[in-house]
């Protein structure tokens, strides 16, 4: 699960399957909760999604009430440009967002993972407001998601793409982008701020893209936050793992 206070900084947070009960039936996305005594542990994760000291952790010591008076940013997207994503200068081991016009996408294709595992995927073809291309891959429940929105809208001419908390993979010196299992969330053709800007200006500029894309089958700080009230934004969908002792801090699941 993703937390983010009312500045837009994120932070991951376990929730441990002894302590589950307890809170999984009010924790829910889109939600505005007030946490009394979470703990904060030191990031050891494996799977680290953003580079921060701490990792937030609710058990049973935690009290969870909800609460309507968030007041930070929706979404905190943090927007990396296909140009740094390209160059290396994002890094693999983190999260990151981006938005592009999906210029091309392909019929969804059956493969084994690297570790033997039989799953599947779809590749898109994304271009930034520069005009510079990046490849998606997105898989399983996120190629569906991809999916069924083409299918549900044969006609829209013009599909912009956010991709929050994707992946960036350097594979033999070649950049791609994909989706993190479990943390991603898609935005396709929402109408946000962010995809309407962006198609706002695409409309200006539309010699920066290919025209419509071809289908090839149908398819703040943290300072520890050792505060007595603090507000933070759930934005993700799994709890995964959630994991001393805190005051009081407030929370809203998005």
């Amino acid at each position: 699960m993703v937390l983010m206070d009312e500045k837009g900084t994120k932070m991951q947070a376990t929730v441990w399957s002894n302590d589950f009960k307890k809170h999984e039936k009010i924790l829910q996305q889109n939600e505005c909760y007030t946490v009394f005594k979470p703990r904060f542990d030191k990031n050891n994760q494996k799977f680290k999604h953003f580079d921060t000291k701490y990792v937030l952790t609710f058990n049973l010591e935690t009290t969870i009430r909800k609460c309507n008076n968030f007041i930070g940013p929706t979404h905190g997207f943090e927007f990396s440009t296909f140009k740094s994503i390209k160059n290396g200068g994002v890094s693999s081991e983190f999260r990151t967002d981006f938005i592009g016009y999906v210029e091309e996408w392909f019929a969804r294709e059956d493969t084994t993972t690297r570790y033997g595992k039989q799953s599947y995927k779809m590749d898109l073809i994304l271009r930034d407001l520069e005009g510079i291309a990046l490849k998606l891959t997105l898989w399983e429940e996120y190629c569906d998601q991809m999916q069924e929105y083409i299918s549900k809208n044969k006609e829209e001419e013009h599909i912009v793409l956010i991709v929050q908390f994707g992946s960036v993979h350097d594979y033999k010196g070649t950049i791609n982008v994909a989706n993190a299992y479990y943390i991603t969330k898609l935005f396709i053709n929402e109408r946000n701020e962010e995809i309407v800007n962006f198609k706002r200006r695409y409309l200006v500029f539309p010699s920066t893209f290919i025209s419509p894309p071809n289908i090839y089958s149908p398819p703040i700080r943290y300072q520890v936050l050792i505060l007595n009230s603090l507000v933070f934004y759930l934005c993700l969908n799994h709890c995964n793992r959630f994991l001393q002792h805190l005051p009081k801090s407030k929370v809203r699941v998005c």
